[in-house]
């Protein structure tokens, strides 16, 4: 599976479970503005190639789902 195919998929599976207002993101947000909380985000990060197989294109990374809320006063 591709990245953008990975995010989708957890997206996709995130969105069928959570049944409450909340904003998507497909990649880490750099700026979230208040009236998007709460929020998830799914993105990968240390993308490498993985060594265990030569004549494939195996690679491995870290997938996150982050989740933004609003700060209580």
């Amino acid at each position: 599976m591709k990245h953008r195919e990975i995010r989708a998929a957890v997206l996709s599976a995130l969105k069928e479970n959570i049944s409450e207002r909340v904003s998507w993101f497909d990649g880490r947000p750099v700026f979230i503005d208040e009236q998007e909380l709460p929020a998830v985000a799914v993105y990968l990060t240390d993308a490498s190639a993985a060594d265990e197989f030569v004549d494939e294109g195996t690679w491995e990374a870290t997938l996150h789902i982050e989740v933004f809320l609003r700060a209580k006063e």
